[in-house]
């Protein structure tokens, strides 16, 4: 599911606050927060992974992981990306 809407409308703090109420595993990421130097603590081998390719390498990392989690969950596994319109071809 997408949402979209007004810039300071509010879909962060609604997101954070759905997810602190929920009660299943969930994973929330906030691509402004989020840079290649985080990711690769998460990723270790995403440095050896050329500049230009380490957004895609991320991003099928990330939808993995949450596949593994979501497959061993007895509930419905949430993976929200946060500004993921800033994540070249998120699509």
């Amino acid at each position: 599911m997408l949402w979209g809407g007004a810039r300071q409308s509010g879909k962060t703090t609604l997101i954070k606050q759905v997810l602190h109420c929920y009660e299943g595993p969930s994973r929330y990421i906030n691509i402004d927060q989020y840079n290649n130097d985080l990711a690769m603590l998460e990723f270790s081998q995403l440095a050896q992974v050329r500049a230009a390719g380490r957004q895609k390498v991320w991003r099928s990392w990330v939808w993995g992981k949450a596949r593994e989690q979501a497959k061993v969950s007895s509930t419905h596994f949430v993976l929200v990306i946060d500004e993921v319109q800033k994540l070249d071809n998120w699509s």
